[in-house]
């Protein structure tokens, strides 16, 4: 069985690539945007084959509730939105975090956090999908390796990662699966 795993995910160059002409534009929740041909076939492979192995998926990405379109797109179930925090989250997690709160970082960085102390999940596994990773967010994952618990960043903007994402296949469930495989799990 694999170790439970906290998956938070990003939309704007994960799901979609508006830097791909070469996508058709399409409308999702009313907002304009290029999906990546197994965007679907993503999320479904996460809630249908990964989520019976202790994956949570958690939405982290400035589509906030918006995200869960994103889920009824695919015919999976609404997931978990950590980002954007409401204002008691903000205050709780100054007052958990201080630390974070005295310097500009990453805001998703402090709501990853933030839902990890929430939830009772900090010493979980932790794998985060984004179009690049702030410093600050880099030195958490290290330290988090070092001391608490698995922590992968995958960056949608390095090859192959990116590659993957844009390709097409003859069949995308499996391409799917074979990308939580080689990048999540």
């Amino acid at each position: 069985m694999t170790q439970p795993t906290i998956l938070f995910l990003d939309i704007d160059g994960v799901l979609t690539m508006m830097d791909c002409p070469d996508l058709p534009m399409e409308r999702v929740g009313g907002i304009h945007c290029r999906p990546v041909p197994m965007a679907n076939a993503l999320l479904k492979a996460i809630q249908y084959e990964y989520m019976s192995l202790n994956i949570d998926p958690v939405w982290l990405t400035s589509w906030d509730k918006g995200a869960q379109i994103w889920n009824e797109r695919a015919g999976t179930h609404h997931w978990t939105v950590a980002y954007h925090l409401t204002d008691k989250g903000k205050y709780e997690a100054s007052a958990v975090f201080p630390d974070m709160t005295q310097e500009k970082t990453d805001k998703k960085l402090i709501a990853a956090r933030y839902y990890l102390w929430r939830t009772y999940s900090d010493e979980k596994r932790v794998a985060w999908i984004e179009d690049g990773f702030a410093p600050e967010t880099v030195a958490w994952a290290n330290e988090r390796n070092n001391k608490i618990a698995e922590t992968i960043l995958i960056d949608t903007t390095k090859e192959p990662i990116r590659s993957d994402l844009l390709s097409t296949y003859e069949d995308y469930e499996q391409a799917a699966k074979t990308f939580m495989g080689r990048y999540v799990l």
